[in-house]
């Protein structure tokens, strides 16, 4: 089965926004460093971002977190975790949820609609039954359109076609 070109677009649409969604909040808890070029989003104008990684263990558990402050030109540091968590969490929201309602257009475009109706066939310029041909053949040789030879020709082809 053939696939429109929009059930196309929008299947690649959509699993582009979901690995999207992905590489934000991987990126946003596994890489906390990539998320610097972002300083502007999460900290005031004057300010950088820095993310840290952690790693805590104990004997029964361990845990790792990543914790983001952002640095003013004097060195002085406030907490911007909370505000980067919230932001990339509904970032990732949102393009997850965009990929599957492309995703669910995708496949809305893709499944053939019941009142749609297959075109009717297209008329043949040739008769549809014997009689009827072979008597516009016949009136064709009357009025001399045709040759004696192509009218045999002709008659043949249509008693084969209609065999």
């Amino acid at each position: 089965m053939k696939r429109s070109p929009l059930f196309i677009l929008f299947g690649l649409l959509a699993a582009f926004s979901c690995l999207l969604s992905a590489a934000v909040m991987g990126v946003s808890l596994l890489l906390p460093d990539a998320m610097t070029p972002f300083s502007s989003f999460f900290c005031e104008p004057g300010e950088r971002l820095q993310g840290e990684l952690w790693m805590s263990s104990s004997e029964t558990r361990s845990s790792v977190g990543t914790s983001y402050v952002c640095i003013d030109e004097n060195g002085g540091e406030r907490s911007a975790t909370g505000t980067v968590r919230r932001d990339t969490t509904i970032l990732f929201l949102a393009l997850l949820f965009a990929g599957f309602a492309l995703g669910f257009v995708a496949l809305w475009n893709s499944t053939p609609s019941r009142k749609r109706k297959n075109a009717p066939p297209a008329h043949s310029s040739m008769p549809s039954d014997l009689s009827t041909a072979l008597g516009e053949l016949e009136q064709a040789r009357a009025k001399a359109l045709i040759s004696e030879d192509e009218y045999q020709r002709l008659r043949q082809q249509i008693l084969e076609r209609f065999a």
